[in-house]
């Protein structure tokens, strides 16, 4: 085998490789941190027919859940000076493991404060893709 042929199948081995473990992270509750401090959370919702985007902006506002631990939905500003709606499921977070669900509920109440600037990975689901639901924060 020439070394281009040797190139490209490589290349396309590892191409499938790395879609494999994708599928199979996204799929996953995970926190990641930088030291002490969470960076980014994924895997907070399964994507069942609902369409992916993305949504840059400043968290604007942010409400909990009744013990007041728990972010339930926060909403979002983009530059443009559009709001978005954003819910957060807490199901992924209530079946996790107790590590897991602790890093993600500090995660989240650390990464969505209020003014932070983020970036949301979100599935649009129901009609016409209106419920907005978190799945990443970056």
């Amino acid at each position: 085998m020439t070394q281009s042929k040797l190139s490209v199948t490589l290349l396309a081995t590892l191409a499938v490789g790395m879609l494999s473990a994708t599928t199979v992270c996204a799929a996953q509750l995970q926190t990641t941190f930088r030291g002490n401090r969470p960076i980014a959370i994924t895997g907070l919702v399964e994507q069942d027919g609902c369409f992916p985007a993305r949504i840059t902006g400043r968290v604007v506002k942010r409400e909990f859940n009744n013990n007041g631990l728990v972010v339930q939905s926060v909403t979002l500003e983009e530059a443009s000076g559009e709001r978005t709606f954003v819910n957060v499921d807490s199901g992924r977070l209530d079946s996790a493991d107790l590590a897991t669900r602790s890093d993600a509920i500090r995660g989240l109440q650390i990464l969505l404060r209020e003014g932070s600037r983020v970036t949301l990975g979100v599935f649009a689901c129901g009609a016409a893709g209106r419920v907005i639901m978190l799945n990443s924060v970056r």
